[in-house]
């Protein structure tokens, strides 16, 4: 069998792996500007990506399966290695790591006050 196959798949489901990280970093500013209602409103036009995953398990594995074929081929062979990896790396999520990330408070029935953003997890 040609190498070729594991090449043309692992690149194409490389490229389609990346495609749920890139919708939401395009669409970031424009989130961020919302109120919690709207935010949460609009966060539900990403209830079928839970499905990207099988595209990301599929991606690893043809990295994987690129890397068997070339271990013979040093640069090749840890380039597939270090794909797969990276690729792997990028799905795994700390608990508090005691990093910040942006959450939205409610709105102060008091004050009226608009919803604030903080930093915590």
């Amino acid at each position: 069998m040609s190498i070729r196959i594991p090449q043309f798949l692992a690149i194409i489901l490389t490229v389609l792996a990346l495609v749920p990280g890139g919708a939401h970093l395009l669409e970031y500013c424009n989130k961020a500007k919302l109120e919690e209602l709207d935010y949460m409103t609009v966060q539900q036009i990403y209830s079928g990506w839970a499905f990207a995953g099988i595209v990301i398990i599929a991606a690893i594995a043809a990295n994987i399966w690129l890397a068997i074929r070339s271990r013979s081929q040093r640069l090749p062979f840890a380039f597939a290695c270090a794909a797969a990896a990276l690729i792997a790396a990028t799905r795994t999520r700390r608990r508090s790591s005691g990093r910040s990330c942006p959450t939205i408070s409610r709105r102060s029935a008091r004050s009226g006050s608009a919803p604030t953003r903080s930093m915590r997890c």
